[in-house]
């Protein structure tokens, strides 16, 4: 057996060696050429760099970027899960009209950002923790760490500061819309006397309900209690004007003098069965109005003209005495204005007559079931 290859294998471990260990160029020249002599050409080995650790393994490198890619997949993830969340709230009230149902709205705003940021809080205190908050420090931090994900680096860094300023902005919602509902509650109270009476009855109503909906977004607010302690006097005080209002109202009957065309009685009696066949009177499907006494309360007017002035269509004015399900318990019934209007004609010959063709609304009043005939 030749001892060729093994004098070559000694050889090259030799020049390996040395080019890896201190020494000469001279020493690795030498064992160059004896290898060359031996039978085999040894090629392109050459001294490392210093400080070459390409192929080298840093188990420290690799968790930084396997964390920050992991992390980086979860502030878009989340960012796309709770989008329509986060449009929601810019720090300001989320309670955008002056009801019950908007203040029921604003809560479920509310109650829904609370649940995604209880998700997002976490991974965000980490974030801020590895790279901070500011969009370049996490785009410079996830580009040191080698990071590849689906949206370029500053994208999740924008994403990463639409979360951070969520999480900033959701702090003050309660208390910016408990306020907007206290103003409404305020302003009920300052323009009561601009609206009817049941109308007042209903506004404070519904301010009761906008300032337990306003304790269930912020209990702490300062004013809620003296303002549910004024509604609640307000309702009363105006339930009092109301029932002395109903008491003293009195149901005037039919007009002294009518000069027609038609009869008072006829006329009633076909006001009376229009409006208890209409949709919005007897026929309505919610409460409907019992039709309960129609009373003449003037002459025939003008409903509308002509261009030149001349009279096309007549009005008749009664008073309709009505009451529903929720009046009649309390012994109450409501009196409106009314014109009965007739069908449109030639000018100067309109009818004065039934078949009516509709009616307008003017004001109205409670009274006593009993006052009327």
């Amino acid at each position: 057996m030749s001892s060729k290859p093994i004098t070559f294998a000694i050889l090259l471990l030799s020049i390996v060696f040395l080019a890896w260990s201190p020494g000469t160029q001279a020493q690795l020249d030498r064992l160059k050429s004896a290898a060359e002599r031996v039978g085999g050409l040894v090629e392109g080995v050459e001294e490392p760099a210093s400080g070459d650790t390409e192929g080298a393994h840093d188990p420290e490198d690799s968790a930084g970027h396997d964390t920050a890619t992991a992390d980086a997949e979860k502030i878009i993830a989340l960012h796309a899960e709770h989008g329509d969340v986060l449009d929601t709230i810019h720090g300001n009230s989320v309670v955008y009209y002056d009801n019950p149902d908007a203040a029921s709205e604003g809560l479920d705003r509310i109650e829904a950002a609370e649940t995604a940021a209880a998700e997002i809080r976490p991974l965000m205190q980490n974030v801020a923790e590895r790279y901070g908050r500011e969009r370049g420090a996490i785009t410079e931090a996830m580009d040191a760490a080698g990071v590849s994900v689906d949206k370029a680096n500053y994208m999740v860094a924008a994403n990463a500061h639409d979360l951070f300023e969520f999480l900033e902005q959701l702090a003050g919602t309660r208390s910016a819309s408990a306020q907007t509902l206290v103003d409404g509650v305020r302003s009920r109270l300052d323009d009561l006397d601009d609206f009817a009476a049941n109308i007042q009855q209903q506004r404070l109503a519904e301010a009761m309900e906008m300032i337990e909906i306003a304790q269930e977004i912020d209990p702490s607010h300062p004013e809620l209690g003296r303002l549910r302690v004024a509604v609640e006097e307000a309702a009363s005080e105006k339930q009092a004007e109301q029932k002395a209002r109903i008491e003293s109202a009195e149901w005037p009957g039919h007009v002294a003098s009518f000069d027609g065309p038609g009869s008072i009685e006829q006329l009633s009696r076909s006001v009376h069965q229009y409006l208890s066949n209409d949709r919005d009177w007897g026929q309505r499907e919610v409460k409907p109005q019992e039709i309960l006494s129609v009373a003449v309360r003037g002459p025939w007017q003008v409903a509308k003209r002509d261009i030149l002035g001349q009279p096309v269509q007549w009005r008749l004015p009664v008073l309709v005495a009505v009451t529903d399900e929720e009046l009649r318990p309390d012994g109450i019934a409501r009196a409106y204005e009314l014109s009965m209007v007739a069908m449109e004609g030639a000018a100067n010959d309109a009818p004065k007559s039934p078949p009516w063709d509709g009616f307008w609304v003017g004001d109205n009043f409670f009274l006593n079931l009993d006052a009327l005939p």
